[in-house]
């Protein structure tokens, strides 16, 4: 869609070549994530670029569906079945995982803060600037017949529909918005007169998004649950019973137990105790359990959880490992739903007194 705004809607735009690229791309769309908004769009934007043409708008619509068809049955390797009961697991998957939910109030902010911490401020500055300079021309280009931005502001728009309406949402969800948010973020760098304060603002917004990133892989490097085991080896004595959440256990780590209120000592993840307390999907408030809960074990284990996390005078924190945040929209979104990736996320360990 992208590469569609960027060649317009001049002559050639819908020769066989770009259909047959929207086709393939289309398909893998609908293959990898069940989405047909892609290809419905396209046939839009082909039956407007001939509107005047009716026979000719018929043929590549016909063609587009049929190249779409073909891309997609090879893409899927022809195993239909396989596919429908994928679509209907992940249908159950993302509609009403959570009994109580405000999700039509809460995640159009939370998809755009999302965007801001996933991207980097100045990225995010930038592509707030781009999108009131493009949308702007983007109306004038749609009524003077060259709709090509149009048409990616209703696809981005009818994206954003679809995670509106899910009742769980997550970060990643947000990645299908980064190619229109690096197109409108140029947009937005373009907006600067000065060739001088451009350039500047062009490296620094790359230098700085640059640092973030490496700030993450960093983490990624240092896993904060090796040095949770590492003192699990240095400091518990040995046939001390140790009880892990689901995601706070790795390989080599001393031996666990399933009796989680019974242990000496409890090793909680940020993945698995987050649920449980305010985080990006249930946010601005600790969830009641389990009505509020994205796939809550059982309201016995939530409650346990939060009252540990609420300071439980059954249990002290002995240690506490976390990644590396430096960056002020990382900590503000640490601050507000917990650590910005996820599965590497705190990790706490509890002793039972």
């Amino acid at each position: 869609m992208c590469a569609f705004v960027k060649k317009g809607t001049r002559r050639g735009a819908f020769s066989w070549g770009w259909v047959s690229a929207g086709a393939l791309a289309s398909a893998m769309s609908l293959a990898g994530k069940y989405d047909f908004i892609p290809a419905m769009l396209w046939v839009c934007a082909i039956a407007w670029h001939f509107r005047q043409r009716p026979g000719r708008a018929a043929g590549r619509i016909l063609g587009f569906l049929w190249m779409c068809f073909l891309f997609f049955e090879v893409g899927i390797g022809f195993q239909n079945e396989t596919l429908r009961a994928s679509f209907e697991w992940l249908f159950t998957e993302n509609r009403d995982l959570i009994a109580r939910d405000r999700h039509w109030v809460y995640n159009p902010l939370l998809y755009l803060i999302a965007i801001a911490v996933g991207t980097s401020l100045p990225v995010f500055v930038f592509f707030v600037k781009g999108c009131g300079r493009e949308w702007r021309r983007g109306l004038s280009a749609y009524f003077s017949g060259s709709a090509a931005l149009f048409w990616l502001f209703v696809f981005v728009a009818m994206e954003g529909l679809v995670l509106w309406n899910l009742d769980a949402p997550f970060v990643r969800r947000a990645n299908i918005f980064m190619p229109f948010v690096a197109l409108m973020a140029a947009a937005g760098l373009d907006e600067m007169r000065s060739p001088k304060k451009r350039k500047a603002a062009i490296w620094a917004t790359i230098l700085y998004t640059y640092a973030l990133t490496a700030v993450s892989q960093f983490n990624f490097i240092k896993d904060p649950r090796y040095a949770a085991r590492d003192y699990l080896f240095e400091k518990i004595p040995a046939g001390t019973t140790i009880y892990y959440d689901p995601y706070a256990r790795m390989k080599n780590t001393p031996p666990g137990t399933d009796a989680y209120d019974q242990a000496d000592f409890v090793v909680l993840h940020e993945s698995g105790y987050r649920r449980y307390w305010k985080s990006f999907t249930t946010p601005f408030g600790v969830p009641d359990c389990c009505e509020e809960v994205y796939h809550c074990a059982s309201e016995k284990i939530c409650l346990w959880t939060q009252e540990i996390l609420k300071g439980s005078p059954k249990y002290e924190l002995v240690a506490r490992y976390a990644p590396l945040e430096v960056f002020p929209e990382r900590l503000l979104y640490k601050g507000l739903f917990g650590t910005y990736e996820t599965f590497m996320g705190e990790v706490r360990i509890y002793r039972k007194k």
